[in-house]
């Protein structure tokens, strides 16, 4: 997600509205990844699926108030992203 909006990695665009397709794609791919696992493999191997979220630590580049806002910031969206995975996780909504 952030290749469409931090343009960090490729393809580098300004989209921040392609963020959310990106995010409907990733939920559906790893649903199917589910759906496959509990259909061919769980009864054999008896595992767990889970997700990871990605964890970043900020650091502010300055000792400036402005740097130290930026941190918050960015702490602050990252809060926001884990509790809006937690509430789509604990749902038990179809991503078809």
């Amino acid at each position: 997600m952030a290749a469409y909006d931090l343009q960090m990695f490729p393809p580098f665009l300004n989209e921040p509205e392609s963020m959310y397709v990106v995010l409907h794609n990733m939920i559906k791919a790893h649903a199917l990844a589910y759906r496959m696992y509990e259909a061919e493999f769980k009864a054999d191997q008896n595992g767990k699926i889970g997700i990871s979220l990605d964890c970043w630590g900020f650091e502010p580049a300055t000792d400036s108030e402005a740097d130290k806002e930026a941190v918050k910031t960015s702490f602050l969206f990252k809060v926001i992203e884990i509790r809006f995975f937690n509430l789509i996780l604990r749902e038990t909504q179809s991503f078809s």
